[in-house]
C-alpha cells in the first residue's frame, strides 16, 4: 500500500545543484584518461569515479523536487523536465556499474552518453550550460 508523504522541502535552488553537485560530478567524469589524465589505478580512484556517478544519480533523483530557485517550479512541473532528470540518473547508473567493474572504457562511454543527456536537457532549458561555478540564464 503506497503512503502520501508530505512534500519535502529543498533548501536550494536547481541552479546550484547543477553547479555544485552536477558539473562537478560529470567534470570528473570527462576527465577520466583524457587529456593529460591518467585512468584511475588505486582503489581510492575507482572510489572517487564511483562517487561521481553517484551524485549523478541522486542529483537526477533531487531535480524532480520543486525547490527554492525562482522558475524551479515551472521546470520540474515539465514533463521534459522529469524525462531528462532520469536520464541524468539513468547515465549515474551506467558510469556507476562501469566504475564498479573497474572498466575504464565503460566509464569514458557513460561519459559521452552523459555528454548526449547533458545537452538535450540544456537544448531545452538553458542558453548555456552551468560552467565551472557560474550559471546561465534559464529558459
Amino acid at each position: 500500500m503506497a503512503v502520501d508523504l508530505p512534500a519535502v522541502p529543498q533548501s536550494t535552488g536547481i541552479d546550484s545543484v547543477m553547479v555544485g553537485l552536477v558539473d562537478r560530478a560529470a567534470h570528473g567524469l570527462w576527465a577520466l584518461g583524457r587529456a593529460g589524465m591518467a585512468p584511475p589505478e588505486s582503489e581510492t580512484s575507482w572510489q572517487a569515479v564511483e562517487q561521481y556517478a553517484i551524485q549523478l544519480i541522486a542529483s537526477g533523483d533531487y531535480l524532480t523536487y520543486g525547490s527554492t530557485g525562482e522558475i524551479d517550479v515551472n521546470r520540474v512541473e515539465r514533463t521534459g523536465w522529469k524525462v531528462h532528470s532520469q536520464e541524468l540518473a539513468d547515465a549515474g547508473m551506467i558510469a556507476l556499474d562501469a566504475a564498479i567493474r573497474r572498466d575504464v572504457d565503460g566509464v569514458l562511454a557513460a561519459g559521452d552518453n552523459l555528454v548526449t543527456v547533458c545537452e538535450s536537457c540544456h537544448e531545452e532549458y538553458r542558453l548555456a550550460p552551468p560552467m565551472e561555478g557560474t550559471v546561465g540564464p534559464a529558459r
